[in-house]
């Protein structure tokens, strides 16, 4: 598995603020299994998709510094 930064900062909010896979999936319209594959690198982050987490964890007050950029790495190593 080669996790991506983009992966490791999605997880590391979606844990540190108890929300499961599966609610956050649930929440912003995508199976589990798409958002499990971004969070370990196995698929990249659409611009519909990082959209989408932005404004889930925005709506939360949760402030991921640096997310966009490491989407655009992700997509483009």
């Amino acid at each position: 598995m080669n996790t991506t930064e983009y992966g490791r900062l999605v997880r590391k909010a979606r844990l540190d603020n108890e929300i499961t896979l599966l609610e956050m999936a649930r929440s912003i319209g995508v199976l589990p299994s798409l958002l499990c594959a971004t969070e370990t690198g196995e698929t990249e982050v659409s611009a519909d998709l990082l959209e989408k987490v932005e404004k889930f964890f925005g709506s939360r007050r949760i402030v991921i510094k640096g997310l966009r950029e490491a989407a655009r790495k992700s997509s483009n190593p």
